[in-house]
């Protein structure tokens, strides 16, 4: 939407949509990204999770814009302090998943964090 307002020449308030990219690549003059984004999210959340010791990641993310974007800016987030990325698992959106089918056994280490992004995946035990 924001190629076509800028096309169009009209203002284009973006107020459901987090990802970066809208304030990134994808940003007009004619776009206002006005809620959060990928990279305020990954550097608060991360930021403390790894600061308390969370250091080993292992990520079930959305296979959309968002979760993807999600994810690249927290393992950024995560080596930048210290913290270590495992793997991770995209699970397309409306997929259940159950944990067998995503913590393999070359992923299990103790002290893991599994960062579900964003939402729409739901976990069955």
């Amino acid at each position: 939407m924001a190629k076509v307002a800028a096309v169009k020449k009209v203002p284009f308030f973006v107020i459901g949509a987090g990802g970066a990219s809208l304030t990134n690549e994808d940003c007009t003059a004619y776009t206002v990204h006005y809620v959060y984004d990928t990279t305020s999210l990954a550097n608060g959340t991360a930021t403390a999770i790894v600061n308390a010791g969370g250091k080993t990641w292992f990520y079930l993310t959305a296979d959309y814009a968002f979760g993807t974007q999600l994810q690249n800016a927290a393992s950024k987030v995560v080596e930048a302090h210290g913290g270590k990325n495992v793997g991770a698992v995209r699970v397309p959106l409306g997929r259940r998943i159950s944990p067998p089918s995503c913590c393999r056994p070359r992923h299990r280490v103790h002290r893991c964090w599994a960062w579900r992004m964003p939402a729409p995946i739901s976990a069955t035990p």
